[in-house]
């Protein structure tokens, strides 16, 4: 199984010194981030679309093997419960897809709020619109989408349903696509102030999901998992936590970003 790792997102000014060396410039950040990670969930398209420009900006700024998974609009997934029409869709891929090769599984959150009998119906007709040519994984945060009815809609479209540790919902280790996403969350208990630093122990936790991820290594080719800073407080620290507990050799950032992008590289594989 390959095995990505990577944070949910990138432009924190709280990681110079303790990620990003002292004086970096938030215009360099993603280009750093990238000699460490070879790939990132996009928090930011959760509150807006980005521009076109801007996404072939981010596209040029990483290296070739790099991957992104962009997060749906709150707006499409949130404010509107997933009741909307093509054109919101595709105003928010159309400038997504100039990731090109880049582009990873696309992320849908969907709110606690959001449940089995207020929403399938609307899930189901969300996902009519989406394009084939895009790998997606859905985020349930409520127990009621764990039946089978839920299961069988997503394998039938080959999208993957996110494993998550998160507080609202105990999510079941099931897959429903030919790669798996998990997404270390946590919760809001630390304030982005205080990012930069382990804050929470969840050592446990996340030694728990690692196991899980290794009983599913001959089921699955490709995995993705990506850690949020409120999860422990630091989010690179913690997927080097989660590398160790697979048996993975921790990345050292303090010593990629010294030396050559290719070099970095390949090290990460």
């Amino acid at each position: 199984m390959k095995i990505r790792t990577g944070c949910s997102g990138w432009s924190y000014s709280s990681w110079v010194g303790p990620f990003y060396p002292k004086g970096s410039s938030s215009n360099d950040f993603l280009k750093l981030y990238s000699r460490v990670f070879h790939a990132v969930e996009i928090d930011s398209t959760f509150y807006r679309v980005p521009e076109k420009v801007t996404v072939i900006k981010w596209r040029d700024s990483t290296p070739d093997n790099f991957l992104f998974s962009p997060k749906f609009p709150g707006e499409i997934t949130h404010k509107n419960g997933l009741n909307v029409d093509h054109n919101k869709i595709a105003d928010f891929l159309y400038p997504i897809e100039f990731l090109g090769n880049k582009l990873g599984p696309v992320l849908v959150q969907l709110p606690a709020a959001a449940t089995y009998s207020k929403n399938f119906c609307a899930l189901r007709n969300f996902i009519k619109m989406l394009p084939e040519s895009i790998r997606f994984a859905i985020e349930f945060r409520d127990n009621s989408w764990f039946r089978e009815d839920v299961f069988m809609e997503l394998e039938k479209n080959r999208i993957a349903m996110v494993w998550s540790d998160i507080p609202m919902a105990k999510v079941p280790t099931i897959i429903t696509s030919d790669f798996i996403y998990l997404r270390l969350v946590g919760d809001r208990s630390i304030d982005s102030h205080d990012f930069g630093k382990l804050r929470i122990d969840r050592y446990e936790s996340i030694l728990k999901w690692a196991e899980e991820l290794k009983s599913k290594e001959n089921e699955i080719e490709n995995s993705f998992i990506f850690a949020n800073n409120h999860y422990q407080g630091f989010s690179p620290a913690t997927v080097n936590i989660f590398r160790k507990a697979m048996g993975m050799e921790e990345v050292e950032w303090a010593t990629l970003l010294k030396t050559s992008l290719p070099d970095n590289q390949k090290r990460l594989f």
